[in-house]
């Protein structure tokens, strides 16, 4: 666990938006050697008045692009080729964010291109938020993604994304 309890303060956990608790230290030390723990996603740390994983997230994966397109087949079918639109995209999960460019974009998902960094802040499979705006426009809109997959290439982190469908935004800059 890597939230900081002083065995003083309450603890609170967290899975799937809700909060649960009161609990003391020994009743965790109970859940955990009983294995109740494992139903809970998150603990409350009060020194840093922020919620953390009870888990650590698996190591970054870095695939080769051609592991990366076998893991993830690009999504059907594109509805422009594969030059990048004119929107500004972050994918973030409330605590971490990445600025993107996205291409390949299909009704099920697209492509975010990303400046690349040591190492990719999200792995693969996860759920986040992708806020995009139109800066021609002023609009803009956040919705749930997966990330299905991620790779490098080219100096840039690709992410292969999946969404619900085609946001009525991607579809006004790509007509």
């Amino acid at each position: 666990m890597s939230a900081r309890t002083n065995g003083q303060e309450p603890i609170y956990l967290g899975k799937m938006g809700k909060a649960f608790g009161p609990y003391s230290e020994a009743q965790l030390q109970q859940m955990k050697a009983s294995g109740a723990l494992r139903e809970f996603s998150w603990i409350w740390d009060a020194q840093q008045q922020n919620w953390a994983p009870l888990d650590p997230p698996p190591a970054p994966l870095t695939l080769t692009q051609s592991q990366f397109d076998a893991a993830s087949p690009a999504p059907l079918p594109v509805f422009r080729h594969d030059s990048i639109l004119p929107l500004e995209a972050i994918c973030h999960n409330r605590r971490t964010a990445i600025t993107a460019r996205l291409r390949l974009v299909s009704e099920t998902g697209c492509e975010l291109v990303s400046p690349l960094e040591e190492e990719p802040p999200f792995p693969a499979n996860c759920q986040v938020a992708l806020n995009l705006l139109d800066p021609r426009t002023g609009k803009s809109v956040e919705l749930p993604v997966r990330l299905a997959g991620l790779g490098r290439s080219g100096g840039a982190w690709r992410y292969r994304v999946l969404w619900e469908s085609c946001p009525p935004l991607v579809l006004e800059s790509i007509a």
